[in-house]
């Protein structure tokens, strides 16, 4: 871990603008500049550096995530301390003043409307976890650093080969592959069409 001094901070903000003007310029270039950055500075392992930062697993989601972000706000700070080896300190919270987000004050002695007597239906789908970056057969009780049935999922046990391999539909100590969210939503096909309100909360993992 690196001592967080201004000018590694500045240094490791430099380094994530680089990575955001080849994400929007020359994408594909993307991957192998975090290889060579997380060997060159030592983030990890060379091999780990090499699977980690691949265009097959985390590298063209960084490009597609630092792409949009602007160093007028600690977004590249974020990325630098989860991604850049600690080159910068974990950006403070921003604080949130919530009564900005209303145009009127919440009302006083407020009664819930009379109940109509009438029943209707409500589907309600959250946190679906899905992993778009979930394989089959990868290990599924990982010990490294990263989400487990993911390619790049390893058991120190078995480096090789994994110990407990994913399966089409899933494993319980990793997020929910497409094959599951998908026959989830055909299975339901024939009953949400009766439903009068669905909600569907979407939180998908796509990097970590």
């Amino acid at each position: 871990m690196y001592f967080h001094s201004r000018s590694l901070l500045k240094l490791g903000i430099a380094a994530v603008e680089v990575v955001k003007f080849l994400a929007l310029s020359l994408p594909d270039l993307v991957p192998p500049l975090l290889q060579d950055l997380c060997k060159k500075y030592q983030f990890t392992d060379n091999t780990a550096c090499e699977l980690k930062y691949s265009s097959t697993v985390l590298g063209p989601y960084l490009a597609q995530i630092v792409a949009p972000m602007s160093v007028s706000t600690d977004d590249m700070q974020l990325v630098c301390a989860q991604q850049l080896g600690g080159f910068c300190p974990v950006p403070k919270a921003v604080p949130i003043e919530e009564s900005k987000w209303f145009t009127k004050p919440k009302p006083n002695n407020t009664t819930a409307p009379p109940n109509s007597g009438k029943n209707f239906q409500v589907i309600h789908i959250s946190d679906t976890h899905w992993d778009s970056r979930y394989r089959v057969s990868a290990e599924g009780n990982c010990t490294d650093y990263s989400m487990c049935c993911r390619i790049d999922s390893v058991n120190s046990a078995g480096p090789n080969t994994p110990l407990r391999p994913a399966a089409r539909f899933g494993d319980y100590g990793c997020d929910v592959p497409s094959e599951l969210m998908l026959s989830m939503f055909d299975y339901m096909q024939p009953i949400v069409k009766n439903f009068l309100v669905r909600h569907f909360y979407r939180r998908r993992r796509i990097s970590r």
